[in-house]
């Protein structure tokens, strides 16, 4: 059987045509074979999950503009990365994105400052989210928003000890819910 691989990836094997193991043993290889040889600038992160786009330009980071589609599926076995935070620190699309933030702070209380910057390494946009683990022991830990209007229905911009609070930036409008207190 002759196929390309990657390039019409998506029409193979052809409809109705049976797949024979091994054929699906070495497509499989391949593939990771091409996975593993990416340079690294195509992602972020470790371990950042990618996609390739549907005009084969290369590959794209989840949440990128053009987003990824899964076809509606669950994607299982993510976990988000875990952020260690025991200061006061600007939340940034590149840094916090997608994130636990797991605040430490056992000498203070810390500020989580958000802004739209336009630039994900010194800001937010929206589409933002990331989840605030406030440890046992830590001290207060409070949001500071910029040009961000909070829709907490409470007004609320602390994260409860020992719990966990989540934050989604929807154009200019914050949503943060969970474990919240005044």
């Amino acid at each position: 059987m002759t196929r390309t691989v990657m390039a019409d990836f998506a029409g193979w094997p052809p409809v109705g045509q049976e797949l024979v193991f091994t054929e699906h043993q070495n497509l499989t290889a391949e593939i990771r074979a091409r996975i593993e040889t990416l340079d690294t600038v195509w992602t972020a992160k470790a371990n950042q999950v990618i996609v390739v786009n549907d005009g084969a330009t290369g590959p794209v980071a989840i949440g990128g503009a053009t987003g990824a589609n899964f076809a509606n599926k669950t994607v299982r076995g993510f976990k988000p990365y875990e952020v260690a935070v025991s200061g006061n620190t600007t939340l940034t699309d590149n840094d916090h994105g997608g994130a636990l933030i797991a605040c430490t702070n056992t000498s203070g209380g810390i500020t989580l400052s958000l802004a739209i910057t336009g630039n994900p390494a010194t800001g937010i946009s929206s589409g933002f989210r990331c989840q605030i683990l406030r440890t046992t022991g830590a001290l207060s830990v409070t949001l500071s928003l910029s040009g961000i209007t909070n829709r907490n229905p409470n007004s609320h911009l602390k994260v409860v000890e020992a719990r966990i609070a989540e934050i989604y930036l929807r154009g200019t409008d914050l949503y943060f819910n969970g474990y919240t207190s005044a």
